[in-house]
């Protein structure tokens, strides 16, 4: 179908400006991304400690404390997805729970466990709720996470629930910060804490016992729910910056394609142009003639 030379003017200031808004999202995005990411890398070697501090007291233990023991029968089991509030970031959220689904699928087979799901982030619960998942709790999640006591009920919560014996184990599924062009969705387990990161420590095979004041009770019922705190925050810093990062690529694709076609339309345009002068003039020659 023709397209006369009005319609292609319309067509390409409104490419045009669609194009305008997708550059100044991109460049909002960068803002975000690069605060996003900046905090990621600063808690990392925080976040790192602590799991080496777990993996430590879960050698020693033995699978000796509630913390460190898998359940011999896995029944009830949580996931906390953490997705984002709003789209236009590609395939961010549906990859995170794409995965998320796909991972508790290749470890139990066709003999699921009850699965309850507890997601952070609007996204997340919207396309749990459309495929049939049960979502049992819903969190709000800021868009930048100020300080990390924002977070921390949720871990509270989990490490009650487990300690009580209502699940068998938490589940964490994120998307985990690798660069701006690479995120990759993850789902780990982080209680119990399993001793089979002993082959990632091996100097504290020759350790002499830690020493607990007062108790060691005490100790790692305390430090034991603050470590899966620290999981839980990190793994938001995480999913933000690539939430972030992901936005970023798609806006600053969405402004390229706009342009492409901008251009497309104008060489369109140029065309029809041409055409009509081209059957203007052999209409004034053969009236001429």
């Amino acid at each position: 179908m023709a397209l006369s030379s009005k319609t292609l003017k319309t067509r390409i200031r409104s490419v045009r400006n669609i194009g305008k808004i997708t550059k100044a999202m991109e460049l909002v995005s960068a803002t975000k991304m690069r605060r996003a990411v900046k905090a990621t890398l600063a808690a990392r070697p925080y976040a790192a400690a602590a799991a080496e501090t777990a993996a430590a007291l879960a050698v020693k233990q033995n699978g000796g404390a509630i913390f460190f023991t898998p359940r011999s029968v896995i029944k009830k089991v949580t996931v906390v997805i953490l997705a984002g509030n709003r789209g236009l970031c590609g395939s961010f959220n549906t990859q995170v729970v794409a995965a998320a689904r796909n991972a508790l699928r290749s470890r139990f087979g066709s003999e699921l466990p009850a699965i309850s799901w507890i997601a952070v982030g609007k996204k997340g619960l919207a396309l749990l709720t459309k495929s049939g998942e049960k979502v049992s709790a819903e969190l709000v999640k800021a868009d930048s996470l100020e300080k990390a006591e924002e977070f921390f009920a949720l871990g509270r919560y989990l490490t009650k629930q487990f300690i009580d014996g209502e699940i068998d184990e938490v589940m964490l599924a994120y998307t985990d910060f690798r660069s701006v062009l690479k995120q990759t969705p993850k789902l780990k387990t982080i209680l119990p804490i399993s001793s089979n990161l002993e082959a990632k420590l091996p100097s504290y095979k020759s350790m002499t016992e830690f020493m607990f004041e007062p108790n060691k009770t005490v100790v790692i019922n305390y430090l034991v729910p603050r470590l899966i705190e620290t999981e839980l925050y990190q793994a938001l810093l995480e999913s933000n910056a690539s939430e972030e990062a992901a936005r970023m690529m798609a806006m600053k694709n969405a402004a390229e394609a706009a342009g492409e076609l901008a251009d497309d339309l104008i060489l369109t345009g140029n065309q029809l142009r041409q055409a009509m002068i081209t059957r203007e003039i052999a209409e004034i020659a053969a009236a001429s003639n």
